[in-house]
């Protein structure tokens, strides 16, 4: 089937936007905009623009509230709560109200920790939240990870057969540990670390998947 000049440069239209969009997400995370309250990256959401992300002091509504209301709060107990960052693992230590209101969790100790986590995504070599945040959907984040560990598998110069059979006419690339067994603070180079990949052809790597096969 033939496109029509309409649908080329609709086409055309839809892949210099999907550039335009990474470059200026690229741009914004070298001085993001970091909530006042939870110091977490404001991302934008839905069409909104980078523009109106600067504009904003908070993350969502719930950070809006605690920060405001804890203002108000005269009363508190001696009971605490410790929560770490998830850059430096330092113990944020906070009092708890009397009301024993569950507090949103903090997840860094302070915007340098913030951003010093983006900028593994800048570098590529972001974390696997960050990976999932920043991806169409579900399936292309997958997809990110794998073309990065096809990519490992060339670099290091690995005969491509498979493994358990030799066979190398098509073969595919399997995690030795999965992906979804790593925590979301994992960075993309120690998944797709070359002693956690191993070339299968389709029939063994469906066996291993399947708990088939142990190498």
């Amino acid at each position: 089937m033939v496109m029509s000049w309409e649908e080329r440069r609709s086409l055309g239209g839809k892949a210099t936007a999907i550039k335009q969009k990474e470059i200026a997400l690229k741009k914004y995370l070298e001085s993001p905009k970091i909530c006042a309250y939870c110091n977490s990256i404001i991302m934008p959401k839905g069409k909104e623009r980078f523009s109106e992300v600067r504009k904003k002091k908070f993350c969502d509504s719930t950070c809006s509230a605690y920060y405001n209301n804890a203002k108000r709060i005269s009363i508190r107990t001696d009971e605490t709560k410790e929560e770490p960052c998830e850059c430096c693992g330092k113990q944020l230590i906070r009092r708890i109200n009397e009301s024993k209101v569950k507090f949103k969790e903090r997840r860094f100790c302070s915007r340098k920790c913030a951003i010093k986590m983006v900028k593994g995504w800048i570098t590529g070599n972001p974390t696997k939240e960050h990976i999932f945040i920043n991806g169409k959907n579900w399936q292309s984040s997958r997809s990110s990870i794998r073309k990065h560990a096809t990519r490992v598998i060339r670099d290091s110069n690995v005969e491509m057969k498979c493994a358990e059979c030799g066979y190398s006419n098509y073969v595919e690339i399997c995690h030795i540990k999965s992906v979804s067994s790593f925590s979301k603070e994992s960075r993309l180079e120690e998944i797709n670390s070359l002693d956690n990949l191993v070339i299968l052809c389709p029939n063994h790597h469906w066996e291993f998947d399947h708990g088939l096969l142990k190498l």
